[in-house]
Formats: structure tokens, C-alpha cells, sequence
């Protein structure tokens, strides 16, 4: 009998949970059950297992010398008999067997007269009522993981059994796609004929059962409609039973006095992603050496069969590594793998949990994706392993010829991902062919001399020719790098980054390109700048009309666009399309999803209203207007839609269709409406250039003027206490409720869209100039995202505020990150960020800032305290060496010491002018202050002024001690640097710089000093003042500089907006594109696994600089990054394995 199924149907459940217990309770018959999974070596798998039954014990050796031993083995066991095997080998070269009874049998089965053999049973066991039932579980490990000798040895065994042994049964649990490979053989397929058992997924009823009669038995209570929607999520879904067994076993874990509840069911993901959440979130809880080795672990779990099939395999200790066997426990103790112990090698074993753990986690799919080539070529040298191993070792199947040479590249590569015997299996074969080469090495020898002019000749000739072609393929590589980068450094940072990711894959096809470090550094660089800078996360070619709208569902799982050829789009989050409706609307201008994400609406042309499940199930249609209506919107209680026609009136309507209220404007067109958050007020935007606010009862409260053309677009701030309206006329006004002009925006374009973010501190807003642009709640501009070749209509924010959807009349939608996936942007300052600063201890973050405060934050962006009581921005600031104290200079001339906690210590006047840097001694005990009265002061932490150093002939920007604390340098918009002793002797003034110097700082062992300056270059000098280097590359004025705590590393920070990191021989190791404003400072960790920038953008970002030089990691990081949009439109770009 054969259980065929796809995937996660259930078929191992229905024989272990269904058919095994039933069998075992049977009074009819004394079933002996033994079951097995074929692995690599499915006869050792299915001896080990009659073994382990103590049913029997016989020698692997002897099934392998005959097809007969299965039926034999199984003809005794249903005798009754304690069997062991011993083989004797007769003259005509065939096997027999002797059979050696322990128990009551004195007769043997097997007779022999005259050379031939005879079965014989005992008389006595005639009658017994013993049956043997054969389980054969993942019969598809045939033909994954088995060769085919040994398959076709063991299916030998099993067939032949079948068809002859006495009281015997097989049974075979088969993934459906692998149905066919099983009926290719025709003996099995011959057996298959009538005994095919098809599980289908099960119906309604039978999921009903599943869920609530164990949760009866246990008197656990499931919340009304849970059992619904759990059914709902996996009904006519093969392969989903595992995620819904998962599901409920977490659910399981969080119920509640006795309850199972929907909002630990949501919590979880629900079933499509609770185990790929569960795995996330074990993921993110790892440190990240760990998060370093799990792609390492699973990567190895899993066997790449043909036609893109994957299936899990069970790897070895040695396989995994057995370093990494820590970390395989705690995946194991989370439920992510299983871990046992093979009783014939007595090795320790693991395995994924199951399959669906790789069809439902991305993270997984693209770990699998980017080590395709890798463990493609794993599995062929490991079946050439076995190969090698069967033949008793013999020399004649070492690898030879391009599998070596393919053996030796990888070992080379990814030597610490192979296992022991993978490297031994190698090294033999090295060891071989090195051999073989020294004796044709004597050999050639001797006729050498003759051929070596001819020789000479052809190499000379097929190196032209060699050369020519590698020449030819570094250019074009170095040429789309180039590219690359002109892309990303004209905000095009998706389409660079496909352009440096084609580049990479060139090289990868190329391998002995990667070998060049011009190319190489090339490729590099290109990645560095695309990877670390690009915030376009997806872009949803529609192909057709021009998008008008998009909505994000209240979970942010799914997103709705409208467009002007009346088609509804529903699109998963990763860009992939739900469903298309033709909604007959003539065109689409809006489109919402309800506040509870269960209805979606859209307004169209026609002056209707239509209500959609979000399946895309239509089940209303609301004839709202004669005319056009441009606006709508759901009260945030979800329970009333208003619309906005072009007759001037404001319809409100229940959640039913019926119409509420009519608040008649008695003026042209309404061309947008929304609701406060508290839901009590109503604000219309239209073709009047007036915004009015009513209450919902139709009272006018306010009427806004000021623009000179109508306003399109209208929205209240989170806290509801602003209003923010776009015009035709380019502009964005802010005005508070009682109609305060707060703040105006002149753009050059018409301004169709703006939205608050849901934390409030950033406004988007979307125009005719093809952008999307990013404000800081100072109305300054933080950054502007480009790529749209037409007007953007139309924006949505996810719920979480971090993704924010643009719709496009180019018939594009794209999606953009707020932050990339290498940097934290710290953005709560209401003025330019000028310092950012790690503490000693690399557990916090301090910013000082043009709004007078300094800000103190988490390493993951959580802002911690604000220190308040400066009354002009603060420029500068330093920890002490303990991080217990920060000093801070700003622009009120004065010297702040706080403790951390928000406790001012001190306050130190002293300087005429403003202060611009304060900078605490490697001891602790003084602090030096630099000054736009062209000063230096030197501080004790009292207060206590020591010293003040004179000589500079203007502003003096900045100071710092050397690391020794014998040293102090300060820069001065004279032009120079200049070098004083701790106690403020004046040594040496360095001069060479031609435009102010804007910062210094000294190198960890206090021998280099770093200067930067607004003639765009920042130089490096001796501390006896002689020039060492002058390193160039930004294109406009160098604010800030800083050494790596290793001394390795120069970062700097320009006006033209880029943070590059360079060798100390001037050389640059990458471009690093965030911000949209100058660049002012920056700072590195104290591990130098990050660097803190400030920008005038009024933001701080926090870069990830791990792994910034590997050429995989990045390539890795890159795909990881357009994943979702390689994966909808396949085929689109040739790079990241997609053809």
C-alpha cells in the first residue's frame, strides 16, 4: 500500500497515528511492526531497524549478497523463530542459506538436496496468527538521497518480498512529486497496480474535528470563530497541516485560563507565518557569531533535487561541524530541527522539523538561493564519497579531472563548511593525482627538449589570445560597476544596485576574474554604495493605466491599488499580486481598507462606491454620486465612510451602505476628505483653494485660505493637533485647528499627496516632480527618493511607519524603506544633528543638536533621555573614560558636565564666542574647549579654569587630546592645526591645508594626526608636523574625520552628503550614502563594527560596517534586499542565481 500525498498532507500522521494504533489494538492477528526511512543507505536504515525490533539480529552483509534475505528474514519472523544469518558459499557461486533457530525450532527453512534449495515452514507455526507490517517512510529518500545501486539493491529486497513472503505487508508514505520516478520503474510500478491510497487535503469537517475534539479532551476552550479561521487559513491547501500542528502547539503554550484566543493567534502570525515568524524570532534572539552559523547548519539539512525540488535530509555531527553542535541543541530545544543518534555509527544526528520550515521562512529560501552552486557540488561529492566508500576504497574512484579541480576550488573556498571526511575524500584524491602527475612528469621528460620550441610557440599565440579575452571582461565588469555607482550617486540606488549585482555575478561566472584585485575592489565598491544606500525595497510594474491610490491593510500584510483604468490590485507584502479585479468603475481615484483590514473600498469615476473583501470579494456597491468623487475615508472606529464628490457634498455612510448624513458645502468640487484621529472632525480639501473643518454633524468649524490654486490632499498629524494640506499650486501649509498659518512649503510642482508618519516626526509627501521626499517635523528636508519617470498620484504608509508605498503614473508602484538594511537612523532632533558619539562601553549613543539638547539613545535606536538646559545649539560633545560623564559645547559660549542620567553637574563660562567642541582627557580629569573666540580653554572638571591657549587668527572648530594624553590639537578656520603640550606649550603648527580646518583627531597609538577641511581633502601628518598624505575624493567641503580604535581605518564625513571610510595610504575602502543633507561628523564603536554620522538632514545614522569588504557577504546582502522583486517578476534580471 502507498500513501501519496504532496507535501505536509498528513501521510506520516495517518499510518503512525491512524493505521499503527488501530493495528495494535487488533485481537485477530499479533502484528510486528518495524519501520524505517531509506536516508543515503536505505539497507543499513532497514537492517538497523529489524535490529532494534530484537526481532531478529542479521548482518547488513547478508542482505547486500541477495535479493531473497528480506522474504526469508520476514517468512521466520512471522514463524515465530529468533533468527540469525551466516552465509557459505558453494560451488556454483551462488549463496544459500544455513538457518540457525535459538528458540523452539530444530528444523531448518531452508533445505538442501542435490544442490538445490527448498522453503519448508515449521509445522508447528502453521497456524500462527503473527503478521509482519513493513513501513517504509519517505520513500521519496530513494531517489533524493540514495544511489542508485543502492535504491535498486533495497527495492529489489522489498519487491521481491512482497510478492512472496507469508503474512507480510508494505507500506510506503511517497510525496506525490515524486510519484512518477516511482512508477519509472516498472517491478514497483507493476506493485503500485490497485494499492495506491491518495490522501487529499482534508475537507472541512475532518480540520473541525482535528482541532476541537483534542481541545475537549484537554478542556481547553477555543474563542468563537478561532476554529473558523484556522480552518479558513489552510482548507483546500495542501502541505499546510505541519504549519497548522505548529500553530496550534504554540497557540498551545500561550492559552489563557483554558481559552486558546484570537490575539494569540494573530500575535503568533497565523498559520502562513507562525513557524516562519517562530523561526525569525529565533534568529533575531542570536548573537551574531550564531546568526553567522545557522545558514551554515540548515544549508546542509536539506537535498536540491531536480526542477528546483527541495526536501530535508538528516546530516551527521561532522557534517554540521561539530563546533557548531551547540548551537544545533538550542535550535533544537526551539523546535526548529531534531536532533537523534544513528544506532549503526553511533553518530549524532539532526534534522529540519519539517519541510515546511523551508517553503514558509524567506530568510531560509534565500540562505538555500545564495549556497545553491555550494551544495549543489556538496551533494555530488558526497555521492561520489559513497561511491568511493562501496568500492572498498578503491583508488580508481578518487575524483579525477574537472570534479577534483571543481573539489579543489571549493575546498579552497569554503574549507570550514566541509566535513571531515568531505576534506579527507579531497586530499586523498590531491594525493593521487600528485602522484600520477610526478610519474608523467618523468616521463615527459624525456622528450621534453624536442617539443619545447613548438610549445613556446603555441603558448605565446594562445596567451595573445587569452589575454585579449580576460581583457575584454575585466572592462566590461570594471564598466558596469562604474555605472553602478553613477546610479546610486544620482539617487537611482535599486537600479545600481542591480547593475553592481550583475557585475558580481559576472565575476562569479569568471572565477579567475575574482582573482584580479582591480576588478574585484571594483565590484566592491559598487556593491558598498548600492547595498549601504539604496531605500527603493520593491518596484510593482503594473503595465497598464496610471496608478491613482494605494492603501495598506491595518496588519500591513497586504496593500491595495487604484487605477485610472478602474483595476483593483491586490498585492502579498512582498510584491507578489493577490488578485485583479476589473471593478467597472471607469477609473479608480481612492482606495481605503477599513481600520479592523475587513472591508476595502474604492471610489470610483462613476461616482460609486464599491466594498470589497480582502479577498477581492465584492459584496456592496454604493451609488454615491452622479458625478465624479475624489475623496474618501473610514472614521478611525471604522464604523462610517465618508466621500467627497464633485457636486461639493460630504456623504457619510454606515458600514452597511446606508447613507448617514449629507453635509451639502454648497461649493465646487471636493476633491478630498479625512477624519480626525479622535474621529469627532471631519477636514475637506477643494477646487475653492479652501481646507474647512466640520464637525461629524455637519457644522462648519473652520475655513483655511492661502493657496492660490485647489488643494488636493488634506491629513491631521497623529496627535490631531496639526493639519497639513498640498495644493496645485506647489505648496504644503501646516496650520493649527484654529487656523494658524504654522509653516509653508513651496515646491516647483504640483504637491498630490502628503502624510504624516505614524510616530509624527516625519511628512512625505509625493508630487509631479517624480518624487517621493521625507521632511523632519521642522518642515527641513531629510531626503528625497527618486526613480518614478512620471508624476506620483498617490502614497500610503505601512502601519508600522517604516515602508511607504508610492503610485505612480508611470503605472509603477514602488516600495521604500525608510531605513536600509545596514544603518539605524536616529531622527527625534528638531535641528541639525552636529555630534554623534558611542560611550566607551558601546551601550549608548549620544547626539548633540541645533535644538539646543543632547540626546542619549539605545544601540537599537531607542531614545533613552534628553538632556536639557543649554539655550543655543550644541555643537560638540565628549564621555569621559569611564562613560559616567559627558561634556558638551554649545553655542551659548558655555561648557556642560552631565551625568547620564540627565544630571547637570557643572556649567563652565569662560569663552566670549560660541563653543564649538569639548573634549574630555584619556584621564578624566581636564577639558579642553575650542571656540569661535579663536581660544582654546583648558577646564578642570570643578569648573576651575586652568589655562587658556592662544595663537589661532580665527575660529578655533575643534580640539582633541591624543589617546596618551600628552598632546592637544585644535583646528582653526586660519587654515592650520596646531599642537600644544597637556599643560598648553604650543610645539608645532601644521600648515598646508587652503581652506578652513573643520576637525582633528589623533590616531589610537598617538603617532598620526587626521585634519579635515573645507579645501576637500583631509590630510594626514607626523606629530613632529611633516605632511604624510592628502587624501581626496569628496566633492565638496570635509567636515568631520575619525580613526577606527584599531588604527586601521580613516572615516570621514563631507557637505556632499557621503560618508567615505579610506586606507591610511589614501586609498578608498567604500562610499557610504544616507543622508540627505551635509554630513557634519563622525564617530566609530569601540568594537569599530559601526560608525555614527550627523548630518544637517537632522538625523544621525548608525552604519553596520560588518563584513563591509567581503565581496559574498555583500552580494549576499544585496540580494537579500530586491529578493522580493527578483521573486515576482523572474526572469526580469539576470543576477542573484535568477536566469
Amino acid at each position: 500500500m502507498a500513501i501519496v500525498g504532496a507535501s505536509g498532507s498528513g501521510k506520516s500522521s495517518v499510518v503512525f497515528a491512524g493505521l499503527v494504533p488501530q493495528l495494535r489494538r487488533a485481537k485477530n492477528a499479533d502484528w510486528q511492526i518495524v519501520t524505517f526511512r531509506p536516508g543515503n543507505n536505505p539497507i543499513s536504515a532497514m537492517v538497523t531497524a529489524f535490529n532494534q525490533t530484537q526481532l531478529c539480529q542479521i548482518e547488513e552483509s547478508h542482505f547486500r549478497k541477495t535479493p531473497f534475505a528480506l522474504s526469508e528474514l520476514i517468512e521466520s519472523i512471522v514463524a515465530n523463530a529468533s533468527v540469525k544469518y551466516s552465509f557459505e558459499k558453494v560451488y556454483s557461486d551462488k549463496y544459500s542459506f544455513k538457518r540457525v533457530y535459538s528458540e523452539e525450532q530444530d528444523t531448518p527453512l531452508v533445505n538442501q538436496q542435490n544442490g538445490s534449495t527448498a522453503i519448508t515452514a515449521p509445522q508447528q507455526n502453521r497456524q500462527s496468527s503473527r503478521r509482519l507490517l513493513l513501513i517504509v517512510d519517505q520513500f521519496e529518500e530513494f531517489y533524493t538521497l540514495a544511489s542508485v545501486a543502492e535504491r535498486q539493491a533495497c527495492l529489489q529486497s522489498l519487491i521481491f518480498a512482497v510478492n512472496n513472503a507469508p503474512a507480510f505487508t508494505l507500506v510506503i508514505t511517497l510525496r506525490a512529486d515524486f510519484y512518477g520516478q516511482a512508477l519509472a520503474y516498472r517491478p514497483l510500478s507493476d506493485l503500485l497496480q490497485n494499492a495506491v491510497f491518495n490522501l487529499s487535503a482534508m475537507n472541512r469537517q475532518e480540520l473541525q474535528r482535528a482541532i476541537a475534539i483534542p481541545a475537549n479532551k484537554m478542556e481547553i476552550d477555543l474563542e468563537k470563530g478561532l476554529i473558523d479561521k484556522l480552518i479558513d487559513s489552510v482548507n483546500r491547501k495542501s502541505g499546510r497541516l505541519p504549519l497548522l500542528e505548529f500553530t496550534l502547539t504554540q497557540l498551545w503554550s500561550q492559552q489563557q485560563n483554558g481559552w486558546l484566543t484570537h490575539q494569540a493567534y494573530n500575535e503568533l502570525g497565523e498559520v502562513e507565518r507562525a513557524l516562519a515568524n517562530h523561526a525569525e524570532a529565533v534568529y533575531s534572539q542570536l548573537d551574531r557569531f550564531s546568526r553567522s552559523k545557522m545558514p551554515k547548519i540548515l544549508t546542509q539539512l536539506v537535498q536540491l533535487c531536480e526542477e528546483n525540488e527541495i526536501t530535508r535530509r538528516i546530516a551527521t555531527k561532522d557534517e554540521v561541524r561539530p563546533e557548531n553542535w551547540d548551537l544545533v541543541s538550542y535550535l533544537a530545544d526551539a523546535r526548529l530541527v531534531m536532533t537523534n543518534c544513528n544506532p549503526v555509527t553511533n553518530q549524532e544526528t539532526v534534522e529540519i522539523v519539517h519541510e515546511a520550515l523551508i517553503n514558509s521562512w524567506g530568510r531560509f529560501k534565500h540562505w538555500l538561493k545564495a549556497d545553491e552552486d555550494f551544495r549543489r557540488w556538496q551533494q555530488s561529492l558526497r555521492r561520489a564519497f559513497a561511491a568511493w566508500e562501496n568500492s572498498n576504497c578503491d583508488r580508481g574512484a578518487l575524483l579525477r579531472g574537472k570534479p577534483l579541480a571543481d573539489a579543489q576550488y571549493w575546498l579552497q573556498q569554503r574549507e570550514e563548511d566541509l566535513s571531515n571526511s568531505d576534506r579527507d575524500f579531497i586530499y586523498r584524491s590531491i594525493q593521487l593525482q600528485q602522484g600520477e602527475k610526478d610519474r608523467e612528469k618523468r616521463r615527459r621528460k624525456i622528450t621534453l627538449s624536442s617539443l619545447i620550441v613548438g610549445l613556446v610557440l603555441a603558448i605565446f599565440l594562445s596567451g595573445i589570445a587569452c589575454w585579449q579575452w580576460k581583457s575584454s571582461a575585466s572592462n566590461e565588469i570594471l564598466a558596469i560597476s562604474k555605472y553602478a555607482k553613477l546610479l546610486c550617486a544620482s539617487a537611482r540606488g535599486f537600479d545600481g544596485l542591480l547593475e553592481s549585482l550583475k557585475a558580481a555575478d559576472k565575476i562569479e561566472k569568471t572565477a579567475w576574474v575574482k582573482q584580479n584585485p582591480e576588478v574585484q575592489q571594483s565590484v566592491i565598491k559598487a556593491l558598498q554604495e548600492t547595498v549601504y544606500g539604496v531605500r527603493e525595497r520593491n518596484r510593482i510594474v503594473v503595465g497598464e493605466g496610471k496608478i491613482r491610490s494605494v492603501s495598506f491593510s491595518p496588519d500591513g500584510n497586504i496593500f491595495a491599488s487604484g487605477s485610472s483604468n478602474s483595476k483593483l490590485s491586490i498585492w502579498h507584502q512582498d510584491g507578489s499580486l493577490q488578485t485583479s479585479i476589473d471593478t467597472q468603475q471607469q477609473q479608480i481615484n481612492r482606495v481605503a481598507f477599513s481600520p479592523d483590514g475587513k472591508t476595502l473600498a474604492t471610489a470610483g469615476k462613476d461616482g460609486t462606491v464599491k466594498l470589497w473583501k480582502p479577498n477581492g470579494k465584492l459584496f456592496d456597491t454604493i451609488t454615491a454620486y452622479k458625478g465624479q468623487m475624489f475623496g474618501m475615508n473610514f472614521s478611525p472606529d471604522g464604523k462610517m465612510l465618508a466621500t467627497a464628490g464633485e457636486d461639493g457634498q460630504i456623504k457619510l455612510w454606515n458600514r452597511q451602505g446606508k447613507l448617514q448624513r449629507i453635509i451639502d458645502i454648497d461649493s465646487s468640487s471636493l476633491l478630498a476628505v479625512t477624519y480626525s484621529p479622535d474621529g469627532k472632525m471631519l477636514a475637506t480639501a477643494g477646487e475653492d483653494s479652501t481646507v474647512k473643518l466640520w464637525n461629524t454633524s455637519g457644522e462648519l468649524l473652520q475655513t483655511i485660505s492661502g493657496y492660490q490654486r485647489a488643494v488636493i490632499s488634506v491629513t491631521f498629524s497623529p496627535d490631531g493637533q496639526t493639519l497639513a494640506a498640498s495644493s496645485e499650486d506647489g505648496t504644503m501649509k501646516f496650520w493649527n485647528l484654529d487656523g494658524t498659518l504654522l509653516h509653508t512649503m513651496s515646491e516647483e510642482n504640483v504637491i498630490h499627496d502628503i502624510r504624516f508618519t505614524p510616530d509624527g516626526h516625519t511628512i512625505v509627501s509625493v508630487g509631479g516632480d517624480t518624487t517621493v521626499k521625507l521632511w523632519n517635523s521642522d518642515y527641513s528636508l531629510r531626503k528625497t527618493f527618486t526613480g518614478h519617470t512620471d508624476g506620483v498620484l498617490g502614497l500610503a504608509l505601512s502601519p508600522d511607519g517604516h515602508t511607504i508605498a508610492s503610485a505612480s503614473a508611470d503605472s509603477t508602484i514602488k516600495l521604500w524603506q525608510l531605513d536600509s538594511q545596514l544603518f539605524k537612523t536616529l531622527q527625534l532632533h528638531d535641528d541639525a544633528v552636529y555630534t554623534a558619539v558611542f560611550s566607551p562601553d558601546n551601550s549608548m549613543i549620544a547626539t548633540a543638536s541645533g535644538d539646543n539638547t543632547v540626546k542619549l539613545w539605545n544601540r537599537d535606536g531607542t531614545l533613552l533621555k534628553t538632556l536639557v538646559g543649554h539655550t543655543g545649539a550644541v555643537h560638540g560633545l565628549s564621555f569621559s573614560p569611564d562613560g559616567n560623564i559627558i561634556a558638551t559645547a554649545s553655542w551659548d559660549k558655555t561648557v556642560k558636565l552631565w551625568k547620564t542620567d540627565g544630571t547637570l553637574l557643572n556649567t563652565f563660562k569662560g569663552h566670549t564666542d560660541k563653543v564649538y567642541m569639548a573634549s574630555i582627557s584619556p584621564d578624566g580629569t581636564t577639558i579642553a574647549s575650542a571656540s569661535s573666540d579663536r581660544t582654546i580653554k583648558l577646564w578642570r572638571l570643578d569648573g576651575t579654569l586652568i589655562k587658556t591657549l592662544t595663537g589661532h587668527e580665527d575660529v578655533v572648530h575643534g580640539v582633541s587630546f591624543s589617546p596618551d594624553g600628552k598632546m592637544i590639537a585644535s583646528a582653526s578656520h586660519d587654515r592650520t592645526v596646531k599642537l600644544w603640550s597637556d599643560r598648553g606649550k604650543l610645539l608645532t603648527t601644521l600648515t598646508g591645508h587652503s581652506n578652513w580646518v573643520h576637525a582633528v583627531t589623533f590616531s589610537p597609538d598617538s603617532k598620526v594626526i587626521a585634519s579635515a577641511s573645507h579645501d576637500q581633502t583631509v590630510k594626514l601628518w607626523n606629530t613632529k608636523g611633516k605632511l604624510l598624505n592628502t587624501i581626496v575624493g569628496h566633492t565638496d567641503k570635509v567636515l568631520g574625520v575619525a580613526f577606527s580604535h584599531d588604527g586601521q581605518t580613516l572615516a570621514s564625513s563631507s557637505r556632499d552628503s557621503s560618508v567615505k571610510l579610506w586606507h591610511l595610504d589614501g586609498s578608498l575602502i567604500a562610499t557610504l550614502r544616507g543622508h540627505g543633507n551635509w554630513v557634519h561628523s563622525v564617530s566609530f564603536s569601540p568594537d569599530d563594527l559601526s560608525l555614527a554620522s550627523a548630518s544637517y538632514d537632522n538625523t544621525a545614522i548608525i552604519w553596520d560596517l560588518t563584513d563591509i569588504n567581503n565581496l559574498d557577504v555583500l552580494v549576499q546582502r544585496g540580494c537579500s534586499w530586491i529578493n522580493n522583486y527578483l521573486h515576482s517578476y523572474p526572469g526580469a534580471e539576470s543576477v542573484c542565481g535568477m536566469a
